[in-house]
Order: C-alpha cells, then sequence, then structure tokens
C-alpha cells in the first residue's frame, strides 16, 4: 500500500472488497477479523454482496459455456488486485490467482455452471493445467482482466513460507510448486480406515466445508476403505436458507462468521491516471 501512495495514488482511490462469494456479505464490525486497523483507518472497504444484482455486471461467457457475472465496480476500475493464497483445492486443483475475484465477487449464476465440473474426472485435488474448472477459472480472470495477484503460501501452521506478486496465472503456477512442498507428503501405500480434519476452525464450521477432507482421504483409501471426520457442531451443521429458485445457502452463526474460511481482500483503484506498477519489493516478483 505504500508503494501505491508513492507511485501518487490516493488513498480516497482505493477499495478493498472482501470477496465472500455467495456468502452472506460480512458485515462492518466484522471487518478488523481480515483486516488490520490501519487499513479499515485509511481506505473503503466494502463486502461483496453476490445476490444484489445492480451490483453485477455480465461480460460474456467462457469456452466452457459459463457465464461471467462479477462485481460492476471492480470490474470497472482501472487496476485490479487480487490477495489471496494458493493452497490444494478439493476439485479446482489449487486456489489462488484470479480465483479470488472470479469466485468470491461472483454469484451463484456463474459459480453454479463452474462448479458443477467438480463431477469431471480431470477435476482433481492437485491438479491444475488439466483441471477444468481451474482452467475455466482462468478465462473468467481473463474477461475480468485481473491486473495482479499478491498470493502467500502458507505451511500447516499458518505461517507465511512465500509471497508471490505479479501476473495471475504465473503467481499460481509458481505458487503450486511451493504449495506441493509445504502442504504434500509422500504416502507409501493406500489404507482401509483413514482419520481426516479440514484443517481446524474455521475450515470446519459447518457440513459443505467439512466434507472437503474427503477430498484429500479419497486419494489414499484402499478400495472399500472408510474415512472418518470429527463433524461440524449441531447449531452449524443446520444453518443454512433455502430460496425459491437457488441452492441452499450457509448462514454463519454470528460469532463464526468473522473467521469464515471466504473473506480475501481486494485492493483496486477507481478510475484516475497512474502509472505502471514496477515489482513489489521484498517478496518474490513475477513479471506481469
Amino acid at each position: 500500500m505504500n508503494r501505491l501512495a508513492a507511485l501518487g495514488i490516493p488513498d480516497s482511490a482505493i477499495t478493498f472488497y472482501i470477496a465472500v462469494g455467495t456468502h452472506p456479505p460480512m458485515t462492518p464490525d466484522e471487518f478488523p477479523s481480515i483486516l488490520p486497523a490501519q487499513i479499515l483507518a485509511r481506505y473503503r472497504v466494502v463486502s461483496h454482496d453476490s445476490e444484489n444484482d445492480s451490483l453485477l455486471t455480465y461480460l460474456g461467457e467462457t469456452s466452457r459455456g459459463t457465464p461471467v457475472w462479477v462485481n460492476r465496480a471492480y470490474a470497472e476500475s482501472d487496476f485490479k488486485i487480487v490477495v489471496g493464497n494458493v493452497e490444494p483445492h478439493q476439485f479446482a486443483g489449487f486456489s489462488g490467482g484470479v480465483k479470488t475475484a472470479a469466485i468470491g465477487l461472483s454469484c451463484m449464476k456463474t459459480i453454479a455452471p463452474n462448479h458443477a465440473m467438480m463431477s469431471l474426472p480431470e477435476a482433481q485435488l492437485g491438479a491444475y493445467e488439466t483441471n477444468p474448472v481451474r482452467q475455466d477459472i482462468e478465462e473468467m480472470g481473463a474477461k475480468i482482466g485481473v491486473h495482479l495477484a499478491l498470493n502467500a503460501i502458507l505451511n500447516h501452521q499458518r505461517q507465511i513460507v512465500t509471497a508471490l506478486a505479479g501476473d495471475p496465472r504465473l503467481v499460481v503456477q509458481t505458487g503450486l510448486e511451493h504449495s506441493r512442498r509445504a502442504c504434500q507428503v509422500a504416502v507409501p501405500q493406500k489404507y482401509g480406515l483413514i482419520l481426516t480434519s479440514p484443517g481446524g476452525h474455521p475450515k470446519d464450521i459447518n457440513v459443505y466445508q467439512s466434507q472437503k477432507a474427503l477430498g484429500h482421504a479419497i486419494l489414499i483409501a484402499r478400495p472399500g476403505g472408510r474415512s472418518s471426520s470429527p463433524p461440524p457442531a449441531p447449531k452449524e451443521a443446520a444453518a443454512s436458507i433455502t430460496r425459491p429458485g437457488r441452492w441452499a445457502r450457509p448462514r454463519w452463526p454470528k460469532c463464526a462468521r468473522s473467521s469464515r474460511p471466504k473473506g480475501s481482500a481486494l485492493a483496486r483503484t477507481r478510475p484516475i491516471s497512474s502509472p505502471a506498477m514496477a515489482p513489489l519489493p521484498i517478496i518474490t516478483s513475477i513479471p506481469t
């Protein structure tokens, strides 16, 4: 942010978007749980609302037929940044890159057909180039026009192993190798019983999040093997609401919503004339 200021971009020209996807928008009193006080004091922060059609814009379809709807204000900004992390994803292969905007700032009309591809055999944990879900997301990001990704790779203790900045696709392609080293271990055989965990709170906050652990377990299970995972609390397990014409949408208990897995923040500039971004310091830079 100091680099942006040094380029002459005023604080008033920058907005942070909390990319909640189809989860309910975060409330301002929840913002401090994911953004430091100095950011909240200096910049405008808004939470995406996927159900407010007036805030969305249509950008066409991907080659796989997925309609691309995204937050209008973000799409119309001059310089678009995504902030997040690269880690293995149950069916998209890896998170990170443009996924923060393509999914986090979209709506059910886009997310449902994209996620429906999880049933394809190529939609595998840890697969990138051959993964139809992930490559569909890359096409969405190209239509949105994301300029730069700032992504971290974390270890199992949630410590930053490295950080990458640059072209979103190259950031993911480089980051996934770091992520594999940080997250993967060799397994000498397949097992008949596997005890799993999605990674602790908030990744086990409801049934949808908790079941992601099974995507890992199945890779090392023998035919007919079993897997056991600690269930979410009954209140969280039942916390959903169904609306006419919509999928069931989880409703987060107030005490838990501040730590939901979604919620990466994005910074963008409002339409102003600004110099080109040079590589960011103190992190690994990838050409844009």
